[in-house]
């Protein structure tokens, strides 16, 4: 989850998140590929990030219930 939210809060861009988050590039990258195997969205395209991004926010209103 705070992989995705750190990518999401980068606009989508890796080298900006990988900064972000004090991570290799390539930790990223590998992060977001089992992200798309667990999940079956890829958040690196718009429509599945857009997905992705729905759940956290449905999943963080529910906690918050």
């Amino acid at each position: 989850m705070e992989t995705l939210q750190q990518f999401f809060l980068s606009n989508l861009n890796i080298g900006k998140c990988a900064k972000r988050m004090f991570i290799h590039r390539n930790s990223l990258i590998y992060r977001l590929k089992k992200i798309k195997e667990i999940t079956g969205y890829n958040p690196q395209e718009l429509h599945d990030a857009i997905t992705l991004q729905l759940a956290i926010w449905v999943s963080q209103s529910i906690k918050r219930s």
